[in-house]
């Protein structure tokens, strides 16, 4: 199934709102969360959760850390593809080009895995 812009697409329990082709998104035109590439309302809810209001405070952050404390926080050990989420948002704040959430999943399998299963809460 492909998703098109403004249709949801379930992705990791919860509904991604895609309301762009990745190639019409621009950083510098980002003003809320909800903006950026793979960040739909129950995301951009999550970041504000962890002190994440704007699309800038991404700019510099660590995915793992904000994954950790969201995982904190809620008590909760979230699915690892909100980790793929957090990385691509932030990688794309970070100036990289946009790319769909799971395109991160194996390079989060690379870095995260062994702190994955050694996280719990």
């Amino acid at each position: 199934m492909v998703a098109r812009a403004g249709n949801p697409k379930q992705i990791c329990g919860r509904l991604n709102y895609m309301k762009k082709a990745v190639h019409e998104t621009n950083r510098n035109d980002v003003q809320q969360l909800e903006e950026i590439e793979n960040v739909g309302p129950a995301t951009a809810e999550d970041l504000r959760s962890i002190g994440i209001a704007t699309p800038q405070q991404l700019i510099g952050s660590d995915p793992w850390r904000l994954y950790r404390q969201l995982c904190d926080n809620t008590n909760s050990l979230h699915d690892p593809c909100v980790l793929d989420v957090f990385m691509s948002a932030v990688d794309f704040m970070n100036g990289q080009p946009p790319k769909k959430w799971w395109e991160y999943t194996p390079l989060r399998k690379r870095r995260y895995s062994d702190d994955l299963e050694r996280f719990s809460v």
